[in-house]
């Protein structure tokens, strides 16, 4: 596998009709359209940004959920290994960015915490659009979901955690979708990402 620089990211799209090495349009793509040539151009040095959430815990029937701010930035490699598209993550190593099947489907943020007046407060939303810095053409569903699933034992805890990331294209240079961290015995905590390629 190819060595990879340190950090955190993701991406995919196309165009109808194929893959354009100008310009990907992210809305009306399926796991077909995740061909060698749309991966290739996936390559290149990102910066995923993690947005708003919240952390949930679950106990019995009662539900807390606390608000999440804004959290920092980090440069990601996105590398062809072969066929596999590889992202490399300062915490989580390589990972292979591959579509989500059905089983692997992320609730969504509340609307009020993700700065998304165009919804109600309690709607779940996939995307950031104050951290994408535009208003998407189509909805989440209508376009191609990559991502990852992988387990890690916590330093501080010594439990291990479950990560989880989907992400939708929206075109060659912007990215976006969410990261949720599993703690287990019902706590969890889940946060917007954007990525803009470098």
């Amino acid at each position: 596998m190819n060595k990879l620089i340190p950090v955190f990211a993701i991406a995919f799209s196309a165009l109808s009709g194929g893959v354009s090495a100008q310009e990907i349009n992210g809305c009306g793509l399926s796991e077909a359209d995740f061909t060698p040539a749309l991966k290739k151009q996936m390559e290149g040095q990102w910066t995923i940004h993690l947005g708003p959430g919240e952390r949930t815990a679950k106990v019995g029937t009662t539900v807390t959920s606390l608000p999440l701010p804004d959290g920092n930035s980090e440069i990601v490699p996105i590398l062809l290994d072969e066929d596999r598209l590889i992202a490399h993550f300062s915490l989580l190593g390589d990972q292979e960015l591959a579509p989500l099947g059905e089983d692997i489907k992320l609730e969504g943020v509340r609307g009020e915490l993700a700065r998304r007046p165009d919804v109600a407060a309690n709607a779940r939303v996939m995307l950031d659009h104050a951290g994408l810095g535009q208003v998407p053409a189509c909805n989440p569903g209508d376009m191609l979901r990559i991502g990852f699933r992988r387990s890690l034992k916590s330093v501080s805890t010594g439990k291990e955690n479950e990560f989880t990331y989907e992400i939708y294209l929206l075109n060659e240079n912007l990215m976006g979708g969410m990261v949720k961290v599993d703690e287990g015995g019902g706590v969890y905590a889940q946060r917007l990402i954007s990525l803009k390629k470098e």
